[in-house]
C-alpha cells in the first residue's frame, strides 16, 4: 500500500491536560432524529436518503443511512455515543491471547463488559493469525507503542475526546523535568538495541516470557518512583499498580540514571502525562479537523472508493461517532474527500481514518438484546480477523425489568400461519435483562387465535392484539390476519417427486392491499386432473406407483391456481465430470492442483480435489490493478449437456476458507459464462448446490471446466475443497399455463361505456404487417376516451395524436386530468437515476401535494422487476407504497415494458405491466391474438378511479 506521510503536529496543554490538536470551527449540532426515520432529498452529491435511528440505550443511537450519489448507492453505519452520559465507557477490544486476530464479533462477545456498540480500529499486519496493532494503544495503561506515530481517538480522565497524533514518550526526572536521554520505543513489546520498553500486567502477568528471550534489565516503578531493579534472567511478576522498565543489559549506563528511589515521569513530546490519559486507540490519517477537509496521514488510496471506517467527534468534544461506509457491493464506498462530506453531514469536526476495506465492521446490540450483531454488510459477507476493535460498554448493574418489549417476524399474516414472536426485557437504563420465558402469560383478542411456545396463530381475519404479562409487567405488539387472497402463486410451478418420497407446494396469496404472504396448507384444497398419479394428505404429495404426471388445481378461499406434479425420476447423473481427463494451472501468486481423489467422497470414496495455497498480497486490498489467484482447471474434452435443465447440482465439501467457486460453461453460439457454486466463505461439510444456469444460453453446453478465486489477498489461505455427485434435472416437457388469470382486484371492473383515460403500451420498432393492423385498432379505440397515453417507446402515425393524448416521451411530466394526478417518470438502462437524478425529489414533492384520490404513474421501467438497478426500483416502489397506503389514495403504476399485460398487487400499488405491440411469435408463427394485445380503460365513478383490462380482439365464446 502506498501511504501519504505527514508532519508532526504540536498539542496546546492547559494544566497539564490535552485540550485539542487544533481549535475546533464551531458547527451546528446533528439534528436527528431521537428514534424513527427521516427522508430526504438533498446533501453531498445526493438525491436520495433514507436514515434510521433506533435508539441502543441511554445516550447511544445506531444510525443507518441510505443514500443515492451521482456515482451510485452509499450505505452508512453510525454508532453516536453520548460520552457524558452516565454508566457508559471506551474501552478496547482484543483477543485473549496476546496479538491473536480474532473477529470483532468474538472479541465483543468475550468482553467482561457488556458491549452495546463497537468497530474495528488500528491498521494491523494481516498475514498471519498474530500480529500487532501499529501506533500508541492506552486503555488505562499503556497497552501498545511502536514508532509508527499516527493520529488516533484520545479521552483524557475528564471524558473529553479529541483526534491527535500519537507522541513520542520519554523518561524525565519528576522533579527538575530534565531528560534522562532513554527513549521509550515499545511497550509489551521486547525493547529494541537502544532504548528501553514498559511493561505492565494489562498483557503479560510476569517476566518469564521476556527472560527466556535475553538478557534484560527490569526496574519497576509505582507512583513515579523506582522501587526495584532486577538483574537479567530473573522473572519478577508486574504488579497491577505501576510499570516495569525493560531494556536491555548492553545498555548497562542506563542504571546510572535509574537509580532506587529516584522519582522519573512518562512524557510525551508535547509535554503531556500520561496520568492525565484514559484511552487511545490508534488509526491511519486525518479526515477532519476543526471542521475542515484535510489529507494527512497514512491514507489507502484517497481517491478511490473502498469501504471506510471512521472516528470522529463534535465540537463540544462530547459526543464519538463510530461510522463505517460499506464498499464492494451493492455500497459503492468512499474515496477519503467523501468520507469527510458524509462525516461533517453528521455534524463531526474533528476526525481520523480507522483500518478500512475488508477490515471495516460495526457491531450493535439492539434495544434489549445480550450480544451484538454485524450490522453493516461484509466485503464478501466475511468477517475479518483483526487486532482490536474500540467498544462503547455500559457500566450500569442490571437491574429490575421495567419493561417489556414484544416484537413479531411480520405485522401481517394470512390466518392459520404462526407468525414467530420475541420477547425481551429491559430495566431501567435500557440494560437487558433475561427472563423466565416459561412465566411468560399471552393473551389475544381482535381475532381467534393462540400464543403457543411463543409462536401466534390466528384462525380468523382481523386486526391482533397480543399481550404478554410478565409479573407486573406487560407488553403488546400489533399484527393484521387476512383470509381472503385475490391472488395465488404456486412455489413451484412444477412440483417433481421421486417415488418413495414425498414433497409440497408452497402456495403464496395476495391480498386486496397487495400483501404477498403464504398460506397455510390447513387453508387449500388440491385437485388433481389424474388422480392415479397420486394423492395429497395435509398439504403433502405421495406419489402412486404408477407415477407420471398431473395437472393440479389449487384452491385458498376463492381463488385457483395451476400447477403441475411429476411422479418419478428426471435427474440424470454426470459421472463423466469426475472421469474425464482434465488439466490445471494457478494464475498470479499461489500454489495449487486438481486431482481425482481415491479416498474420499460424498457417498463413497471418490471425489475431485481442489488443494490451493494463495499468500498474503501486501498490496492487492481493494486494489484494481492488483493480479488475481486463481485455480483454473479445464476438460481436455469438455463433458455436453445436450438440452436445457431445470437446475445442475453437485456435493461440496467446503474448508472455510474465503474463496469463489464456479463453472465454466461455453454456449451453442461460442459465448462464455462463469456460474457460481460457492461465493464467500466455504461451509465445512458436505452440502448440497443447486444453481440455475442463465436463460439465454444455447444449447448444447459444454462444461469447459472450474475456477477458483480467491477472495481475501491479504491473508494467507490454504485448504483443499472436494466436489462430487454431479447431477442435473431434466426441463420438464409440460409448461404452466401461458395465460393466467388476472387477480381478483376490487377495482378492477367492466364498465358498458368509454373509458374515462385510455391507456397502450409500446409502439415503437414495429416490423411486421401484423404490428401496423393492431397499432390501427388500438388507435381507433383510443379515440372513444377523454384521455389517451401511450405508454413505452412510442411510434404513431402522422395526425394519429389528438390534442388530449400524451406520449410518454421518457422525460419527468405531471399533468392532472380525470380526477387523477398522471406522472411520468424516466429512466435509462432501468436506472431512474441515470435520466434525471431530481426526480426522487420530484415525485415526492408532486405526491405530496396531490389532492386528487387517484395517480397513475407511468414509465418503462418494472420497480418490481428490475435487477441491475433493483435499489432505485425499491425507491420507487418504497415511495409509492407508504403514500397509498398513508393516504389511503388509489396509486397504479403502468409499466410499458415485457412481452405480456400482467398485473401484480404490492403494498397497497397496483403494477399492471403493459406489453403494447411488443409479443414473442410462438413455435410455426403462431400468436394467440385473443390473448396478447391489451389496452387499460382507467373508469371514474365518483372519485374512484376503477380499471380494466380490455383485449383488442376478445374471445367470442
Amino acid at each position: 500500500m502506498r501511504m501519504k506521510g505527514f508532519p508532526l503536529k504540536k498539542m496546546a496543554m492547559v494544566s497539564g491536560l490535552c485540550l485539542t490538536m487544533l481549535a475546533p470551527a464551531p458547527v451546528a449540532a446533528y439534528q436527528g432524529v431521537i428514534t424513527g426515520e427521516n427522508i430526504s432529498y438533498q446533501g453531498f452529491n445526493t438525491f436520495y436518503q433514507k436514515q434510521e435511528t433506533e435508539k441502543i440505550a441511554n445516550g447511544v443511537e445506531h444510525i443507518k443511512i441510505g443514500k443515492l450519489t451521482g456515482n451510485g448507492w452509499v450505505d452508512i453505519h453510525v454508532l453516536k455515543a453520548q460520552m457524558q452520559t452516565a454508566g457508559l465507557e471506551l474501552k478496547t477490544l482484543r483477543s485473549d491471547t496476546w496479538k491473536k486476530k480474532e473477529t470483532l464479533k468474538e472479541m465483543a462477545d468475550k468482553s467482561i463488559w457488556p458491549v452495546l456498540g463497537a468497530v474495528n480500529a488500528s491498521y494491523f499486519g494481516v498475514a498471519g493469525d498474530y500480529s500487532e496493532s501499529q501506533g500508541f494503544e492506552f486503555d488505562q495503561g499503556l497497552v501498545h507503542l511502536d514508532e509508527r506515530l499516527r493520529p488516533g481517538l484520545f479521552e483524557d480522565l475528564s471524558g473529553k475526546l479529541f483526534i491527535s497524533h500519537a507522541q513520542k514518550l520519554s523518561l524525565v526526572d519528576a522533579g527538575s523535568g530534565q531528560d534522562l536521554e532513554i527513549p521509550l520505543k515499545a511497550a509489551n513489546n521486547l525493547p529494541g538495541a537502544e532504548g528501553a520498553s514498559i511493561y505492565n500486567n494489562k498483557v503479560y502477568q510476569n517476566s518469564k516470557g521476556l527472560d527466556d528471550n535475553g538478557a534484560y534489565y527490569k526496574v519497576y516503578v509505582r507512583d513515579h518512583v523506582i522501587r526495584d531493579i532486577t538483574s537479567p534472567y530473573t522473572a519478577v511478576d508486574f504488579p497491577a499498580e505501576g510499570y516495569t522498565l525493560v531494556f536491555s543489559a548492553e545498555n548497562t549506563g542506563y542504571l546510572e540514571k535509574l537509580t532506587v528511589g529516584r522519582r522519573i515521569q512518562v512524557k510525551t513530546e508535547s509535554g503531556i502525562a500520561l496520568d492525565w490519559l484514559k484511552l487511545a486507540i490508534p488509526g491511519g490519517g486525518y479526515v477532519l479537523q476543526n471542521g475542515e477537509i484535510i489529507e494527512q496521514g497514512e491514507l489507502v488510496q484517497p481517491g478511490k472508493r473502498h469501504p471506510r471506517t471512521a472516528l470522529g467527534v463534535n465540537a463540544a468534544q462530547d459526543t464519538l461517532y463510530m461510522v463505517v461506509v460499506d464498499g464492494r457491493g451493492s455500497s459503492i464506498g468512499a474515496t477519503h474527500y467523501e468520507l469527510a462530506e458524509y462525516l461533517k453531514e453528521l455534524g463531526i469536526t474533528d476526525a481520523v481514518a480507522m483500518d478500512g476495506g475488508g477490515s471495516s465492521v460495526l457491531l450493535a446490540r439492539n434495544l434489549g438484546d445480550l450480544l451484538v450483531n454485524v450490522e453493516n454488510t461484509l466485503p464478501g459477507n466475511h468477517q475479518r480477523k483483526l487486532i482490536n476493535g474500540l467498544a462503547v460498554v455500559s457500566t450500569e448493574k442490571t437491574g429490575e425489568a421495567r419493561q417489556l418489549i414484544i416484537t413479531a417476524e411480520k405485522s401481517k399474516t394470512f390466518a392459520n400461519l404462526p407468525v414467530k414472536l420475541e420477547i425481551r426485557a429491559i430495566d431501567a437504563n435500557q440494560q437487558p435483562v433475561p427472563i423466565d420465558q416459561s412465566q411468560v402469560v399471552w393473551s389475544v383478542s381482535g381475532v381467534n387465535g393462540t400464543v403457543q411456545t411463543q409462536q401466534f396463530t390466528a384462525t380468523s381475519a382481523g386486526k391482533a392484539e397480543i399481550h404478554a404479562y410478565f409479573g407486573q409487567l406487560s407488553g403488546k405488539v400489533s399484527i393484521e390476519v387476512t383470509d381472503n387472497p385475490i391472488d395465488l402463486q404456486a412455489v413451484p410451478n412444477v412440483l417433481e417427486v421421486v417415488q418413495g418420497q414425498s414433497g409440497s407446494f408452497q402456495l403464496w396469496g395476495t391480498d386486496s392491499q397487495g400483501f404477498v404472504g403464504q398460506i397455510s396448507p390447513k387453508d387449500v384444497k388440491y385437485q388433481l386432473e389424474d388422480e392415479t398419479v397420486g394423492y395429497f394428505t395435509e398439504g403433502i404429495f405421495v406419489p402412486s406407483k404408477k407415477g407420471g404426471s398431473t395437472r393440479v388445481t389449487i384452491t385458498a378461499g376463492k381463488r385457483s391456481t395451476i400447477a403441475y406434479v411429476v411422479a418419478g425420476s428426471t435427474v440424470k447423473a454426470l459421472p463423466e465430470l469426475l472421469v474425464q481427463a482434465w488439466e490445471y494451472q494457478v494464475e498470479g501468486s499461489g500454489q495449487g492442483s486438481v486431482k481425482p481423489e481415491k479416498n474420499f467422497g460424498y457417498q463413497d470414496l471418490q471425489s475431485m480435489s481442489f488443494a490451493y495455497y494463495f499468500p498474503y498480497q501486501e498490496n492487492a486490498d481493494g486494489q484494481d490493478s492488483a493480479s488475481k489467484q486463481k485455480l483454473v482447471m479445464k476438460y481436455l474434452t469438455a463433458p455436453v449437456i445436450a438440452a436445457e435443465p431445470e437446475n445442475l447440482s453437485l456435493q461440496l465439501y467446503g474448508n472455510g476458507g474465503l474463496v469463489r467457486l464456479t463453472i465454466d460453461l461455453q454456449d451453442s453460439a461460442g459465448t462464455m459464462y462463469q456460474v457460481p457454486l460457492a461465493d464467500g466463505s466455504l461451509w465445512q461439510d458436505w452440502q448440497l448446490v443447486n444453481v440455475k444456469l442463465p436463460r439465454d444460453m444455447g444449447y448444447p453446453v459444454q462444461i469447459i471446466g472450474f475456477t477458483l478465486e480467491n477472495l481475501d489477498t491479504l491473508q494467507n489461505q490454504a485448504g483443499q475443497i472436494y466436489l462430487d455427485d454431479f447431477s442435473y434435472v431434466e426441463k420438464l416437457a409440460i409448461q404452466s399455463a401461458e395465460y393466467e388469470e388476472f387477480p381478483n382486484d376490487p377495482l378492477r371492473k367492466s364498465f358498458q361505456r368509454p373509458a374515462n383515460i385510455n391507456v397502450f403500451g409500446a409502439t415503437g420498432g414495429r416490423n411486421r404487417i401484423l404490428d401496423t393492423i393492431i397499432l390501427q385498432k388500438a388507435i381507433a379505440n383510443m379515440k372513444d376516451s377523454a384521455l389517451g397515453i401511450y405508454a413505452g417507446l412510442t411510434d404513431l402515425p402522422a395526425d394519429s395524436l389528438r390534442p388530449v393524448d400524451h406520449i410518454w416521451n421518457n422525460t419527468y411530466q405531471v399533468y392532472d386530468s380525470q380526477q387523477t394526478r398522471i406522472i411520468h417518470l424516466a429512466a435509462q438502462g432501468g436506472s431512474f437515476k441515470n435520466a434525471d437524478p431530481q426526480q426522487f425529489a420530484k415525485l415526492a414533492a408532486d405526491l405530496s401535494n396531490t389532492v386528487m384520490n387517484n395517480i397513475i404513474v407511468v414509465s418503462d421501467v418494472h420497480p418490481l422487476e428490475e435487477v441491475k438497478n433493483k435499489r432505485e426500483a425499491g425507491i420507487i416502489h418504497e415511495m409509492l407504497s407508504r403514500y397509498a397506503q398513508s393516504s389511503g389514495k388509489n396509486v397504479y403504476y403502468l409499466a410499458a415494458t415485457g412481452y405480456q399485460t400482467d398485473v401484480t398487487l404490492k403494498d397497497g400499488v397496483r403494477y399492471i405491466k403493459t406489453n403494447g405491440l411488443w409479443y414473442r411469435i410462438k413455435e410455426g408463427r403462431q400468436i394467440d391474438l385473443n390473448r396478447k394485445f391489451y389496452q387499460i380503460g382507467f373508469y371514474l365513478e365518483g372519485d374512484t378511479l376503477y380499471y380494466d383490462l380490455r383485449n383488442l380482439y376478445p374471445l367470442v365464446e
